[in-house]
Formats: C-alpha cells, sequence, structure tokens
C-alpha cells in the first residue's frame, strides 16, 4: 500500500484555512448555543483532542476550498481581457504542435490544463506550484477569515464576553469584538485580492509556457545551425 504523502498545497490550501474556519465555527457554537458561558482556555490537550482538532481543520478546509469553487477562476478572468488574446492564440497553436491535436475549438480553461499536464511530464513545475500553493492558500483563507468576522460580530451581540485562564479571568466589551471583527473582515479582503493577483501569476505562466518552443525544436535547430556552419567554406 502506497504511503499517504502531505504536499506544501495540504498545508498551506487545507490546514491553515481549515483552522481558521474552526475557529470561527467554535465561536459561533459558543455565541448561539452557550452565550453566557464562559470560554475557557486550556492547553493541556490529549493526544486524541490534538488529533480531532486536526481532523476537523483539514476537513473544514475541504470544504471551504469546496465553497470557494464558486469564486471567480484565473483563467475566466484572463480569457476576458483582451490584453491576452494574442498570448492565448499563440499558447494555442504551440499546444496543438506539443501535444499533437486540433486546438481551434479549445477555450482557455482546456489550454492551460493541457499545458500544465505538459509541464508536469518534463518536470518544469517549480513556478506554477509556487503560484499554486499561494493562490488556493489565499482563497481558502479569504474565505476562512470572512466567516471569522461574522462570527466575532455575533459572538459581539451576545452579551458580555469571559474568558477564563489557568491563573487569570478577562472581560471582554463588544467594542472589541467589533474591532475584531472589522479586522478579520480586512484580512479577509486583502487575500481575496491576493488570490486573484496569483491566480493571474498562474494563468499567465502557464501561458507563457505553452508558447516557449519544444526542446527538440530548440535541437533541431541548433543541429541545423552547425551543420550548416560545417558546409560553409571557410
Amino acid at each position: 500500500m502506497p504511503s499517504l504523502r502531505f504536499t506544501i498545497y495540504e498545508i498551506l490550501g487545507y490546514f491553515a484555512p481549515g483552522m481558521v474556519a474552526f475557529a470561527a465555527l467554535s465561536i459561533y457554537v459558543w455565541a448561539i448555543f452557550f452565550p453566557h458561558n464562559a470560554f475557557l482556555i486550556d492547553f493541556s490537550l490529549t493526544k486524541e483532542e490534538i488529533f480531532a482538532f486536526l481532523f476537523l481543520s483539514y476537513s473544514l478546509g475541504h470544504f471551504i476550498q469546496g465553497i470557494t469553487n464558486a469564486l471567480p477562476r484565473a483563467e475566466d478572468i484572463a480569457e476576458k481581457s483582451p490584453d491576452n488574446s494574442q498570448l492565448i492564440a499563440s499558447a494555442k497553436s504551440r499546444i496543438a504542435l506539443k501535444c499533437g491535436i486540433d486546438t481551434k475549438t479549445f477555450g482557455i480553461r482546456q489550454i492551460v490544463s493541457l499545458t500544465q499536464t505538459w509541464m508536469l511530464h518534463h518536470g518544469k513545475t517549480d513556478d506554477h506550484d509556487v503560484f499554486l500553493y499561494r493562490e488556493g492558500f489565499y482563497r481558502g483563507s479569504s474565505a476562512a477569515y470572512f466567516l471569522l468576522a461574522i462570527a466575532f460580530l455575533v459572538r459581539g451581540c451576545r452579551g458580555p464576553i469571559a474568558i477564563v485562564g489557568k491563573d487569570f479571568t478577562c472581560n471582554i466589551g463588544g467594542s472589541l469584538m467589533l474591532t475584531l471583527s472589522i479586522l478579520a473582515f480586512a484580512i479577509s479582503v486583502v487575500f481575496f485580492f491576493r488570490f486573484l493577483r496569483f491566480g493571474n501569476y498562474r494563468v499567465q505562466n502557464l501561458l507563457a509556457s505553452a508558447c516557449l518552443p519544444m526542446e527538440s525544436d530548440l535541437d533541431g535547430g541548433t543541429k541545423d545551425n552547425n551543420e550548416t556552419s560545417a558546409e560553409t567554406p571557410k
């Protein structure tokens, strides 16, 4: 049986947004069902509790990414931009040569997908992976922080808040929760624009890679040049 492998995308794309979503969900439950109970801080967790936290965070991360599939895709935004028309046309013609198929009726999603597969088989995905990981992180985190902003707002409207630790008790007013809600919303907006930026980087990188000549083209060109030089009398 093959061993399980966790990639950087698993951490940035699922775990990180999932932890924020878990915090938001906890605040929702606290605000709706136990509004008059103090929030107890206890870091002495068992292995089972840590595993449950990680599992729920990971699952919520997948749920968040599923929700964000409704957000605009970088491919669609790039296709609507007139500045990319020549690049897309060039990518179509180059992919047709590389893959030996007719790409005249292909949309940008198909071109990007074919280019990504071609790069994967040639082991040239370093830049693409960086853009993909960051796009996934910012996309999921934007939605998670938006949920957290609403959670802070709901909890602030449910009455007095008390946080109890091992050696302290802290009472929090609604104004602080409102401030936290605004901060979380601001982070969500910033992350959303970062998601759009890195999505654009990813698509532009794939289109540009599709337009590059194949290694066989370069080898053939070099060979032809060498043969021409050899045939030229000195």
